[in-house]
């Protein structure tokens, strides 16, 4: 059998990576490969099926004749050690061949992006596969582009929420497969996402995507989960009947999709909710996009992309050079937000560092230190006004929203039902209020205690009042809601 050539070049490669990924305390010692493992290893290489990152692992282990950890091989062994190789050796071989050819890669493709506008470039190939949704691609664009940013204001995740076979899953997917280091989680177990990668010597969670389909209620109430979406750095988590405290490195992006998830006031705190596009003509043209795929007049999304967005840092991200808007900004929102201020103001300027990340070829420097723009302030604006366009500055799951609009027909159709004096209220003030019941019996989507808790929810948003009764001779307080007009007040900022 003819033996693989390897060049100069791959050989200096892999002996580079042996040495890197050999075990310190076996490095003095000979071990032999055992001259059967070689014959295998030779055969295995003239196999058509195999990969070249293999040929070039089984011809360096009998070019150099050792191999840390194996000696003397039983030939019985032989499919056990292969098993070995092929799921750790050979998996490490790869990053480390990729990352030297991204390297050589990234001397050619740095220098163009400083000429490259790389979000319209996203979304020019987003829009081969997916059709429309052009404010969910803008927006995700953005949260995405957030792994590149090392000093965050805020560790919020994105919840994309909508009806079920809106398309959530499938639009999702399409946008964080264009960025490096994501991964679409769908069957995972809060115990497997506590345990993944614990002890994995020199991993961290910074800069990488996590994207968790259709999120089932145990994982998304899973304390490590929680840990990913605020500023904690560890969690709490039951291993063998016994609690134990374990550190999360880094802090990944964290994208949701989920139809029905009931979503407690804490968590919702935690998220960001974007919904699809409710267009009537969308339905039209996504027809009219699969038939053209069914005929194979559609295009693929060119990798290249992925490339350029591989030479993107992790940097910190200044805003010194926007102030005076920015203060303008702030007022805006302290005008408008009030309690939420807090919390949504920190992650309007993590939106700027975000746009500013993704286009740091392009932007000036203080040193290491990326310094954002106006360009980058715009998108942020533009970004926040989309996402407020369509419902309340409050931002609605699509079933909150569904109970919206119940409450809206209900009080049109029965203006003034009750008639009842209400406390610290103006004893004619009696139009448009109504109970739990009253909505349950008019959209019994849901359970009675779920519709409870969306309304429980739209009074915490400042959409509705909640006034306590004592109804009758039940002892338990009863509530009775109104619409706040100021809750359903549009959002939007100018400069």
């Amino acid at each position: 059998m003819n033996q693989l050539t390897l060049t100069k070049e791959d050989e200096d490669d892999i002996k580079t990576w042996l040495e890197e990924n050999s075990d310190p305390n076996q490095k003095n010692k000979d071990f032999m490969i055992d001259e059967d493992y070689r014959i295998e290893l030779r055969a295995a290489i003239e196999q058509p099926n195999i990969s070249e990152n293999k040929k070039l692992l089984y011809a360096t282990l009998i070019e150099e004749n050792t191999r840390p950890g194996c000696h003397n091989i039983p030939k019985n062994f032989l499919k056990e050690i292969k098993e070995i190789i092929d799921a750790t050796q050979t998996k490490k071989l790869t990053k480390y061949l990729e990352n030297k050819k991204l390297e050589a890669e990234k001397k050619e493709i740095i220098p163009t992006l400083k000429n490259s506008d790389l979000k319209k470039e996203i979304i020019i190939e987003l829009d081969k596969e997916i059709i429309g949704e052009k404010n969910l691609k803008r927006y995700l664009i953005n949260f995405c582009a957030k792994k590149w940013v090392k000093n965050l204001s805020d560790h919020c995740g994105a919840l994309i929420n909508d009806k079920s076979s809106k398309g959530k899953s499938y639009c999702t997917t399409k946008i964080i497969d264009v960025f490096p280091d994501s991964k679409g989680l769908t069957k995972i177990t809060p115990e497997s996402l506590s345990y993944w990668h614990e002890g994995e010597k020199g991993f961290s969670y910074d800069g990488t995507i996590l994207y968790f389909e259709d999120i089932r209620k145990n994982v998304l109430e899973s304390e490590t989960l929680k840990t990913f979406i605020t500023d904690k750095t560890t969690c709490l988590i039951t291993r063998n009947q016994e609690a134990i405290e374990i550190n999360v490195k880094g802090k990944p992006v964290i994208i949701i999709t989920s139809c029905n998830a009931s979503f407690g006031e804490e968590m919702l705190n935690r998220l960001e909710i974007c919904r699809l596009t409710k267009d009537a003509e969308q339905t039209n043209n996504i027809l009219r996009y699969q038939l053209e795929k069914s005929m194979g007049r559609t295009e693929e999304i060119n990798t290249s992309i992925i490339k350029k967005l591989q030479c993107l840092e992790i940097v910190q991200v200044h805003l010194e050079l926007i102030e005076d808007d920015l203060l303008k900004i702030e007022t805006q929102y302290n005008n408008e937000k009030g309690d939420n201020l807090r919390r949504d103001f920190p992650r309007f300027l993590d939106k700027i560092k975000a746009n500013a990340a993704l286009n740091q070829y392009r932007r000036p420097r203080k040193g290491e230190i990326v310094l954002a723009e106006k360009e980058d302030l715009v998108e942020a604006i533009n970004i926040i006004n989309t996402m407020y366009q369509e419902t309340t500055s409050a931002k609605l799951t699509y079933n909150e929203e569904r109970i919206l609009e119940t409450i809206k027909e209900w009080v049109v159709e029965n203006p003034i039902k009750y008639s009842l004096e209400i406390t610290e209220l103006n004893p004619d003030d009696t139009k448009g209020w109504f109970t739990r019941s009253d909505i349950h019996a008019a959209n019994p989507f849901v359970t009675f205690k779920v519709i409870g808790e969306y309304i429980d929810s739209l009074v915490t948003k400042g959409i509705l009042k909640s006034v306590p009764l004592k109804l009758g001779d039940n002892k338990k307080p009863s509530f009775m809601y109104r619409l706040i007009n100021e809750g359903l007040k549009k959002f939007k900022l100018t400069i």
